[in-house]
């Protein structure tokens, strides 16, 4: 999985968000704030190449069950990708 160039993540005061650049700016209108898991899969999309990657390494460094991972994972993988966030 890789995030498409048109949006980065930042620190912004605090808040880590990620924000949309380039032709995404034009068609995207404003932000997205993240949460600690949400900022971590976004970090580690790179890393993937499948969501059960990406399922695996969020089991390993939370402490969740395996169904409840499963859905929340693979809907906000779904959601960038809708977006035009990520591509496979």
């Amino acid at each position: 999985m890789k995030v498409t160039s048109n949006f980065v993540m930042r620190d912004v005061a605090g808040d880590i968000v990620v924000i949309p650049t380039g032709e995404a700016a034009r068609c995207f209108n404003g932000l997205i704030s993240m949460n600690s898991v949400s900022a971590f899969i976004w970090k580690h999309l790179e890393a993937c190449q499948t969501p059960e990657e990406m399922l695996a390494l969020v089991l390993e460094n939370y402490d969740v069950d395996e169904e409840t991972a499963r859905k929340d994972v693979f809907q906000f993988l779904a959601d960038l990708k809708r977006a035009g966030m990520i591509e496979d």
